[in-house]
């Protein structure tokens, strides 16, 4: 009898000692889990930021390879290439207005080839209609393309420095670009009054 009660005790210590662990298990996982949902939860603004982000540093970065498309004459898009390879820019703040609205602050530096404008263009008009040369509005503009082309090559190339703020919404699951966003736009004139269409 004696043995056969301690062949008991010693199946119900077995059995106590499996529920044990078992509760114990049950207890780490519930943790486990919990720290993930709360992870979760407090991180949701932070991916939508960080996805935006990703977005604006890959289109400024195939701005700065020449991996974009645009919708003007070769010689344009060379010179606009060009000018994009000698930008630089830093995110210094990513902020999640709402749910439909994050801006970004950043600072960036791009040739500035303001000064070559409509007085330029007309000055090259006039003095090809002196010398009884008849140009098209195309081949005009590849005169002025040229003199922005020299202008980015030359020692004293001046650059526009600026911290802007670029605003991204969302529309549906994706976010883009804001169609209103007029100072990054400028910016990629540089300074030019050259209207800009292109894919990035």
């Amino acid at each position: 009898m004696i043995y056969l009660y301690n062949i008991i005790k010693d199946v119900d210590l077995v059995y106590s000692l499996s529920d044990y662990k078992e509760e114990n298990n049950m207890k780490k996982l519930l943790i486990f889990l919990t720290g993930i949902l709360f992870t979760l939860l407090s991180c949701s603004g932070t991916d939508d930021r960080s996805s935006v982000q990703d977005s604006f540093e890959k289109s400024m970065n195939n701005l700065q390879s020449g991996n974009f498309i645009m919708k003007s004459s070769e010689s344009q898009k060379k010179l606009f290439s060009e000018a994009y390879k000698k930008m630089t820019y830093k995110v210094i703040e990513v902020t999640k207005e709402d749910e439909k609205n994050i801006l970004i602050k950043v600072q960036i530096r791009i040739p500035d080839l303001s000064g070559i404008d409509t007085e330029t263009e007309n000055a090259v008009r006039e003095k090809r209609k002196k010398m009884g040369i008849s140009e098209s509005d195309k081949e005009v503009q590849e005169i002025i393309i040229n003199s922005y082309h020299k202008k980015l090559l030359s020692a004293d190339l001046k650059y526009n420095n600026k911290i802007i703020t670029v605003k991204y919404i969302k529309k549906g699951n994706e976010w883009y670009l804001a169609p209103d966003d007029t100072e990054l736009w400028n910016m990629l004139r540089l300074g030019t009054e050259v209207s800009l269409k292109m894919d990035f």
